[in-house]
């Protein structure tokens, strides 16, 4: 059948006069189609690289139909287009010539689809987020998210349901501040954007110090990676194994960071990253910098020629984990403050003291109690994973107008509260709590539980800014002490 026939069905599906027209349009064009061995069916534009691709789609030796994408500048030459769809296994003829054909009939026949793609999720304009299989918002059907590689293969995965995440993850967080705060935090990636905050926080879960209530063994089994895998299963897969480590290069957090843009990433033992050791590696101290900033390394113009390494920009929060206290004096160096405030090291008890379940009462069987609310949550994030944040987002998109007023009322609520509105610096500190805290009341009732924090605002002793103020606590007793 010529081109010009197929584009004439075509224009009977679309613009049939009675749906029986349009109906049997279709069903001819099925048919048809199902007779070349190739289709463009979109044009692609890639906003982050400035680059256009065609869809195609093919059948392969195998009877499969397969989707590739190609640039557009190789269609200039078919030859090459052949060379390629023929090693991809395409059913096209094994005369060049003829393969050649049946390249550019597909060309003169393609769709005029055309789609946008990018690798930057979160806000796009001030109206819409972009997110793993769902962009929310004005551009829902304009923008799409692409993955810039196959190495976070575990973002926007999703099982279960909400209900299910909401409802299994309940007594744990009654139980736990830390599972509040990580959610919180995690959940807070996505408002920075909306009252114009460039920089996030990292919040780095750590052992307590080795005389933790005058225990010998304090650094370990207490829940630190669990509370961060809580965070990261609101946006997918959350195993251990899904997690980043601090055996990572820098070129890689920022790709890393870019990719996850509002929507928070989370990294896990920190011991990996051998500071001064490897060099390609990032250190603590650098991830901190590095992820607050919003920033990668800024590359010269030469470079940047090279799509795969253009500068990049973010905003989100993180979480990570490690053994070792952030600002213990006796295995690591002081702190400037400036970095005490870009990574902030919240310390969790040891386990035999109940680890991130700090709410479980001394009274009776505390570690087997402990022990089962470890499982449950365990179990929970292992069936129900991506469900949380989509949910929120879409929130956001829904209630955006005076959504910047509200959240930035809240904030500075919570640095009176918390009596840090007397130095720049305790006031820095206290907003990222603050904007945790915030969110914390937008998610509702999201979260799966029912605190202070979640549903009384005014209230002065809540959970979030009892948490605020614990790494500031400690920084003073250790002040006082030295």
């Amino acid at each position: 059948m010529t081109d010009t026939k197929v584009l004439k069905i075509k224009a009977l599906v679309a613009a049939g006069s009675t749906e029986g027209e349009r109906s049997a349009a279709q069903s001819a064009l099925n048919r048809v189609t199902r007779e070349v061995p190739l289709r463009i069916t979109a044009t692609v534009i890639n906003i982050d690289r400035d680059e256009t691709f065609y869809a195609v789609c093919f059948t392969d030796v195998e009877g499969r139909t397969r989707d590739v994408r190609l640039a557009r500048e190789l269609f200039l030459k078919p030859d090459l287009i052949v060379g390629e769809l023929i090693k991809l296994g395409a059913t096209l003829s094994d005369d060049r010539k003829i393969a050649r054909k049946q390249v550019q009939a597909a060309l003169r026949a393609k769709s005029q689809d055309v789609r946008k793609v990018t690798s930057r999720p979160g806000w796009h304009d001030e109206d819409s987020i972009v997110y793993p299989g769902k962009t929310f918002g004005a551009m829902q059907k304009i923008l799409s998210y692409e993955p810039m590689n196959d190495d976070d293969d575990a973002l926007g995965l999703t099982a279960g349901s909400l209900d299910d995440w909401r409802e299994g993850l309940r007594a744990p967080c009654e139980a736990s501040d830390y599972l509040i705060l990580t959610i919180s935090h995690k959940a807070a990636s996505a408002l920075l954007e909306i009252i114009g905050q460039q920089e996030g926080m990292l919040l780095h879960l750590h052992g307590a110090n080795a005389t933790w209530r005058g225990e010998d063994k304090a650094r370990s089994s207490s829940g630190k990676s669990l509370a961060t895998r809580v965070a990261a299963s609101m946006t997918g897969r959350c195993r251990k194994n899904d997690l980043l480590t601090f055996a990572i290069t820098e070129r890689a957090v920022e790709d890393h960071c870019y990719g996850h843009n509002s929507l928070g990433i989370e990294f896990d033992e920190e011991g990996r990253s051998f500071a001064g050791k490897r060099a390609t590696r990032v250190s603590a101290t650098q991830l901190g910098y590095i992820i607050a900033s919003g920033r990668g390394g800024v590359r010269s113009t030469k470079a940047t020629r090279d799509i795969n390494l253009k500068n990049r920009r973010w905003v989100l929060n993180a979480i990570s984990s490690g053994e070792l206290p952030l600002d213990d004096r006796s295995v690591r160096s002081a702190r400037a403050e400036g970095e005490q405030v870009r990574m902030i090291g919240l310390p969790v008890p040891p386990g035999r003291k109940g680890g991130i379940y700090n709410r479980v009462e001394d009274s009776g069987p505390k570690m087997a109690r402990c022990a089962a609310l470890a499982r449950q949550t365990e179990l929970t994030i292992a069936t129900n994973y991506g469900v949380a944040f989509p949910a929120f987002i879409e929130k956001l998109v829904s209630s955006r107008d005076g959504l910047a007023t509200r959240i930035i009322g809240m904030i500075e609520e919570f640095v009176r509260d918390v009596g840090a509105d007397g130095s720049p610096w305790e006031r820095r500190f206290a907003e990222k709590f603050g904007l945790a805290y915030s969110a914390a009341v937008l998610l509702k009732p999201l979260p799966p539980t029912r605190p202070a924090a979640m549903h009384a605002p005014t209230t002065r002793s809540n959970t979030l800014r009892k948490m605020a103020l614990l790494p500031k606590r400690s920084l003073r007793a250790r002040e006082n002490t030295e």
